[in-house]
């Protein structure tokens, strides 16, 4: 940079809620990421760690892109490494900046010298008015262009805070928390409704048949909830069925989690929150509906195989809840999977 000039280049936020925030380039390397430590904080799930970084050469500044994985883009191409002018437009997935740098020289555009005699004696203005050309050996006087200045945006204190860090946001652009939920939800019950009803079919005490198909999966799914209790894996029988099921239910959680994060984007505890609040919700609802909504026969069934308590209510209240914890842990593991 030019030692005269007393400012300093810097990225301008075009977008979301970088917009109008100002961070200038005060070292030689400047990083972008979503690590604390970073210059510029895009605490998005979107951006790598240590996403890219601008060099200040002598003369100039070059940007490098840290092996991100959605990239980095100067002025709509993808780069790896790029000298970066004035006014360009920097990506980093949808977050948009403009490199500024006040010492950097405008582009201009020089035209080819003109051929007088090959030009017409008159020019004629959008007033139908015309004035005749001197002669060739005369001087045309031009008049002297001053450019408009541009007026300044409006900033408050808040927009315009250069050097300053983004804080964390549970927002990311292009999500959709309900669209990631509905097919999270709809994955992880086909995928466990499947392993629960696979495991009894693969029981030897089970005669498989067209006859009794439809028996067999209303009681795979009046047994489905359970089937997440440790109770169930400590008592049952270690035999194939048993790990079927086990493995089809975490399975099923884990790439619904997956599943609704992807799409989301949102904070990966409220995915998996919501995830299992509407999943517990969902599978005791059918598994009422299974018993024809026999609610005395559903205390009993969880008296006899929750989580142990003596009290009829409490072991009910428990149980339900233990499921929802073993649904969280499973499918925040999905969530953290995705890189979305």
């Amino acid at each position: 940079m030019d030692p005269s000039n007393d400012k300093q280049a810097y990225l301008k936020g075009l977008s979301d809620v970088y917009k109008n925030l100002e961070y200038t380039m005060d070292k030689e390397e400047f990083v972008i990421g979503r690590l604390p430590q970073c210059d510029l904080v895009i605490n998005e799930e979107t951006i790598s760690a240590r996403h890219a970084k601008i060099i200040q050469k002598e003369n100039h500044f070059e940007i490098l892109d840290l092996n991100s994985t959605n990239g980095t883009f100067v002025n709509g191409e993808k780069i790896d490494k790029k000298a970066l002018r004035t006014d360009d437009k920097i990506k980093f997935d949808v977050y948009e900046f403009q490199f500024i740098n006040p010492a950097d020289v405008a582009r201009t555009v020089v035209s080819e010298s003109v051929d007088f005699d090959e030009l017409q004696k008159t020019v004629v203005f959008p007033q139908d008015q015309t004035i005749q050309l001197p002669a060739q050996d005369q001087t045309i006087p031009m008049p002297t262009m001053t450019p408009k200045p541009e007026p300044e945006l409006a900033t408050t204190p808040e927009q315009k805070l250069p050097g300053q860090k983004n804080q964390p946001s549970l927002y990311k652009k292009n999500g959709n928390i309900f669209g990631g939920l509905i097919l999270g939800l709809l994955i992880a019950f086909l995928l466990g409704y499947g392993g629960s009803f696979l495991g009894m079919w693969s029981s030897p005490s089970v005669n498989f048949s067209t006859a009794n198909l439809q028996p067999l999966f209303l009681s795979s799914i009046t047994i489905y909830p359970l089937m997440h209790l440790h109770t169930a894996w400590i008592n049952a029988p270690f035999t194939l069925s048993t790990i079927v099921a086990i493995l089809g239910i975490l399975l099923a959680l884990m790439i619904g989690g997956f599943a609704s994060q992807y799409v989301s984007r949102k904070s990966r505890l409220l995915d998996a929150f919501l995830f299992s609040f509407f999943y517990v919700l969902i599978a005791l609802f059918a598994q009422l509906a299974a018993m024809e909504f026999r609610f005395n026969v559903f205390k009993r069934l969880y008296y006899t195989t929750g989580v142990g308590i003596q009290e009829t209510l409490v072991n009910l209240i428990l149980t339900i809840v233990y499921i929802f914890f073993i649904s969280f842990i499973f499918s925040y593991l999905g969530t953290l999977i995705s890189r979305r």
